[in-house]
C-alpha cells in the first residue's frame, strides 16, 4: 500500500521509501482526495475540508497551489490528481490506500458470514483489523469539520469490525483469541456494551466464569458512575445466565452480539 489513512496520514513511492509532506493544508488537502479516491470532489468541498469556519478568501487560489505542489508527490505514488469540471479527482489503484483495503476486506467478510462461513470471514475481518496503526488520521489537526466527521466514522466501523470478528471467533470456539480482540475494542471505547456483552460471554464460553461476572461489575460500575445509567435489558440478562452457569452456545450469541449503545434496553 501507499496511501495510508488508518493512522497517521503516510505516502509511499514506488520504490516503498515514504514521501514527506510537511504542510499541513497539503496533507489535509490529499487527506480530503483520498476520501473521495476515484471520485471528483468540487472546489467548495475542498476549501469547506481545509477551512471549515473561516476561509480566506484566497482559498480556491490556495488549494489550486497546494495541487500543484502535491502533484508530482502523488504521481511518486503511483496516483494520479486530475482537474474535472469544479474541482479535482484522485485517481489510484483502489488497494494501494488502506482505508479502501479495509472496506473490501470488511465487505469479503460481510459476504462470507451472510454464506454461514466463520473461518473465511474471521480470515477477511482479521486482514482488515490489521490494517490499522492507531486512529484514522490521528495526526492531522483535531477540530470540526468533514476531516474530523471521516475519522470519527472510520472508528465507528472499526469498532463495529472487531465486534463482528469477536463473534466469528466464537462461533469458532476460538474464545482466548476473541478476547484479546474484545479488549482491544474496550480500550478504544470503554463504553461500548455491545464489546462488554461479547468479552462476557467469551470469558464464559473461555471457563472463566468469575472473570465474566467481574466483567459485568466492571461495565456496570463505569456505566452508573459516568452515565447514571443501568445496564440494557439483555446484558442484564446474560448476566443471569452466567451467574447461573447456563451454558451460552455459539448459536446463542445472536441475541447479544448485536445489542444497543451504552444503557439502552
Amino acid at each position: 500500500m501507499r496511501f495510508l489513512l488508518l493512522g497517521s496520514l503516510e505516502l509511499r513511492g514506488h520504490d516503498g521509501t515514504w514521501i514527506r509532506l510537511n504542510r499541513t493544508k497539503h496533507r489535509q488537502l490529499l487527506a480530503l482526495l483520498l476520501l473521495q479516491a476515484n471520485n471528483a470532489i468540487s472546489m467548495e468541498q475542498l476549501v469547506d475540508g481545509m477551512w471549515p469556519d473561516n476561509p480566506p478568501y484566497s482559498a480556491k487560489a490556495n488549494i489550486k497551489t497546494y495541487v500543484s505542489a502535491i502533484r508530482p508527490l502523488v504521481a511518486t505514488a503511483g496516483g494520479r490528481i486530475e482537474t474535472v469540471p469544479r474541482g479535482y479527482q484522485l485517481l489510484v489503484d483502489p488497494d494501494s490506500v488502506d482505508k479502501l483495503l479495509f472496506d473490501k476486506y470488511v465487505h469479503l467478510g460481510t459476504r462470507a458470514a451472510r454464506e454461514g462461513d466463520d473461518e473465511l470471514q474471521v480470515e477477511y475481518l482479521e486482514r482488515a483489523i490489521r490494517l490499522w496503526r492507531g486512529d484514522a488520521l490521528q495526526d492531522l489537526p483535531s477540530g470540526r469539520g468533514p476531516l474530523l466527521d471521516a475519522a470519527t466514522r472510520m472508528h465507528e466501523k472499526f469498532v463495529s469490525v472487531l465486534q463482528d470478528l469477536t463473534a466469528g471467533l466464537m462461533r469458532l470456539d476460538r474464545n482466548d483469541e476473541a478476547i484479546d480482540y474484545l479488549r482491544m475494542a474496550l480500550s478504544r471505547e470503554p463504553l461500548r456494551e455491545r464489546s462488554w456483552s461479547l468479552l462476557m460471554i467469551a470469558l464464559h464460553r473461555d471457563g472463566r466464569q468469575a472473570d465474566s461476572l467481574s466483567a459485568y461489575l466492571k461495565y456496570r460500575t463505569m456505566l452508573v458512575d459516568t452515565m447514571g445509567l443501568e445496564p440494557g435489558r439483555a446484558l442484564r440478562e446474560l448476566h443471569q445466565k452466567i451467574l447461573t452457569g447456563e451454558a451460552i452456545p455459539p448459536d446463542g450469541l445472536a441475541r447479544f452480539s448485536r445489542g444497543p449503545r451504552a444503557g439502552r434496553a
